[in-house]
């Protein structure tokens, strides 16, 4: 099909109207169509409870997590069995409401040991104790001891099993 020279003027009219530099509609160099934004989004996998996949899905999970939890058990009877160790050769000396360690890895066990007793160890004012590095300082404030140093001493032996007129 042959065309005139008017009507082959006519396409290309509309095609320089269309254009970017003629004033026409912008397109950024950036902008990418709808196919694909879809080729580029990742597609979650869904697990079904009823499905083969998903009931293995969640058996895995289970598995996993029995498995930690028995981890879990198991680290603390090994702390128990190391408290049960913790003796007063483990400590350097006692002044008043100070307690220093030898190694301060036995500071958090400290800690613990205090804090299962129903004693509050904290970093900042209002606790009852306060671990920082190998020096237990406690507090003469305390609703347990206050002021008389004769019971802090007794809470240390229940609870520490040592007696820090000895150290």
């Amino acid at each position: 099909m042959r065309r005139t020279f008017k009507e082959y003027e006519a396409v290309w009219e509309d095609a320089a109207a269309n254009s970017v530099a003629g004033g026409g509609v912008s397109l950024p160099a950036d902008a990418m169509g709808k196919q694909a934004l879809l080729r580029r989004q990742k597609k979650k996998k869904i697990y079904d409870g009823r499905t083969k996949e998903g009931k293995k899905f969640v058996e895995r999970i289970l598995a996993r997590r029995a498995a930690k939890q028995a981890k879990v058990e198991e680290n603390m009877k090994k702390f128990k069995q190391f408290n049960e160790q913790l003796s007063k050769y483990d400590f350097r000396y006692y002044r008043k409401y100070e307690l220093e360690l030898k190694n301060r890895a036995y500071g958090r066990d400290v800690e613990d040991m205090f804090n299962k007793a129903g004693y509050k160890a904290s970093l900042g004012r209002g606790g009852d104790l306060n671990v920082m590095g190998t020096t237990i300082s406690f507090n003469n404030n305390s609703k347990h001891w206050g002021t008389d140093e004769n019971k802090l001493k007794a809470v240390i032996k229940k609870v520490l099993g040592i007696d820090v007129d000895r150290l």
